[in-house]
Order: structure tokens, then C-alpha cells, then sequence
């Protein structure tokens, strides 16, 4: 049990890099067929690079149809020998959202997601990790949920910082009190999240310093603030979705690289942390892909994916 809490992949070794690979790439609708044919050329390259190639991380859809569609789709990966390793479920409501813009588009994203008792109900127990946002986790009637189910119904629990000045803290906060109800819950850092809260009172360097540190102190100071029982991630967006207000195009391609240098110095400390590749498309891909966006995803990862292998990051 202690080895399973320290890791959120403990069938890989603890101390080796760890890649795990979002299905939000194939969009809303993209069968594991997809998620393979948008992915293995990076898959690839991972291998190549050294790198473990640990699973995918999928998305929980909610609702009666779309319920029924993210269990069709579970099952057909596991049928075909795809390792779904995590499921992503709710971002939480409007709490503490920076914005008005904000809050609305998490209570809409929140309402299309796997409800929380849902996702521990039927799924806690058959991949290595749930996961939610913050405010999902931390108020309302899903933490009350979380307080009061059979602490055995579920893997592991984790918790992502949302888009806020101390949404890491809050993270972190909020994790270490399920663990001490019994609920073995981990953190995951989502750098542009991060980066987000950060730009919206100042410019792109300033942000990415202040994101840089926040990560750095989390990782250097989970022993002395009693951390170093909390299981970490880190999720990486590369999407074109995965936007930042004011900011055109995909926010990976906005760091330069002695940017992600800086990361990946950080991150190659703790070899042993996961990195979760998110890749969120934009327009009409967000709901399904042509063959012919998945041919231009496909050189598009291997483009983003061989300059974080070359700046050190993978």
C-alpha cells in the first residue's frame, strides 16, 4: 500500500520518467483507434528518447448518452489492449474563478463531465488514478461525497490546481486534508493553469517566473511541509485548445526555449513525477477529427513533442 501511495503509476519504476498521454486530443467523440493514430508517432518518439510511455489519461464525459459513451469507450480500450491509467472528471464550479468569463465556462464544462460519485463509483478502482479540480474537490456536495464513501472504492484521488493565484496551494491544501480522512489523494500541477492566474496582472516573462518557482518550491518542499506523502503530477498542455485569455495560438508555442530549459531543469529532479500531455483541439476538432486533422495533428505532436525532447523536458 505505502509503495501504491507514493506513486500514481506504481507498475513503472518509481525513480524512471513516466509519460502519460491525454484522449482529449481525439476529441469528444474519438474512439481509442483515434487516440492511437493521433498518438503513436509520439509514442514513438517517446520510446526512442528513453522515455516510458505509462498510458492514457481520459476524459469522463457526463450524462445519460455521453455516461453510456465514456463506459463504450473504456471498455473498447481495454478490450483492445489500450492502458487507460487515469480518468479525468470535473473542473468544479464557479469558486474562485478569476473572471465572470471564467466562471461560466467552468460551470458549463463542469455540467458536461462525470459527476464525482459517479466516477469513483464506477471507475475508482479500475485505473490508477481519479482525477478533479480544486474547488470540485474541496466544497459542495462531491466533497461531502468524498468525506463520507468506502475509502477503498478508489485508487487514488487526484486533485489539479484551477485557474487561480494560489490554485497549487489550494491544491495541495485540499489533498492533504482527504488524506488525513483516509482518502489516499495526490496533486496535480497543470503548468498553464498556472501561467494563466499569473498573466492576468502581468506580462508573459513575470507569469512564467512566477510559475517556474511555484513549481519549483512544491517539489523542494514536500518533506518539510509533510507533502512527501502526497503523490505529484504535472500536467503539459500542447493544444491549440488549451488557450490562455489574450494569448493567440496554443500557449506552448509562446515559450521560448530557454523556457523550457527552466523546466525541465526542475522537472529532471524528480524524474519519478509523471507528465501528463494534454492536447486539447480548437473549432469543430474539440468534437471529432477528419482524417485529415489527424494527419496534421499527428506532424503537428511530433513538431511540439521533438522540442521538448530536444529542450530537455521529455
Amino acid at each position: 500500500m505505502a509503495g501504491f501511495f507514493h506513486d500514481i503509476i506504481p507498475h513503472m519504476p518509481s525513480n524512471e520518467r513516466k509519460i502519460v498521454l491525454s484522449t482529449d486530443c481525439a476529441g469528444v467523440f474519438g474512439s481509442p483507434r483515434v487516440w492511437e493514430q493521433v498518438w503513436q508517432p509520439t509514442i514513438d518518439a517517446l520510446k526512442k528518447n528513453g522515455n516510458n510511455f505509462a498510458g492514457y489519461e481520459m476524459v469522463g464525459w457526463g450524462g445519460k448518452f455521453m455516461g453510456l459513451w465514456t463506459a463504450t469507450i473504456f471498455n473498447q480500450a481495454h478490450k483492445n489492449g489500450h492502458n487507460v491509467v487515469g480518468i479525468h472528471g470535473r473542473t468544479g464550479g464557479n469558486q474562485d474563478s478569476p473572471n465572470f468569463q471564467q466562471s461560466i465556462k467552468s460551470q458549463v464544462l463542469r455540467s458536461m463531465l462525470i459527476p464525482t460519485p459517479d466516477l469513483v463509483r464506477h471507475y475508482g478502482t479500475r485505473v490508477n488514478y481519479v482525477l478533479v479540480h480544486t474547488p470540485e474537490a474541496r466544497s459542495g456536495s462531491s466533497r461531502k461525497f468524498l468525506e463520507n464513501c468506502d475509502k477503498s472504492s478508489l485508487n487514488l484521488l487526484m486533485v489539479e490546481n484551477h485557474v487561480h493565484p494560489k490554485g497549487m496551494e489550494l491544491a495541495l491544501d485540499t489533498a492533504n486534508s482527504l488524506n488525513k480522512l483516509g482518502l489516499k489523494t495526490g496533486a496535480m500541477f497543470d503548468v498553464f493553469h498556472s501561467l494563466d492566474a499569473h498573466c492576468r496582472d502581468s506580462n508573459l516573462d513575470t507569469a512564467w517566473k512566477r510559475t517556474i518557482n511555484e513549481l519549483e518550491n512544491i517539489l523542494g518542499s514536500r518533506d518539510e511541509n509533510n507533502f512527501n506523502q502526497i503523490p505529484l503530477g504535472v500536467h503539459l498542455p500542447i493544444g491549440h485548445g488549451d488557450g490562455i485569455p489574450g494569448m493567440q495560438g496554443a500557449p506552448i508555442e509562446h515559450l521560448t526555449d530557454l523556457m523550457l530549459q527552466e523546466l525541465a531543469a526542475i522537472l529532471n529532479k524528480k524524474r519519478g513525477i509523471p507528465i501528463i500531455l494534454e492536447n486539447q483541439q480548437g473549432g469543430l476538432d474539440k468534437l471529432y477529427l477528419t482524417q485529415k486533422a489527424i494527419a496534421h495533428l499527428q506532424e503537428r505532436n511530433a513538431e511540439v513533442v521533438e522540442r521538448l525532447i530536444k529542450n530537455e523536458v521529455l
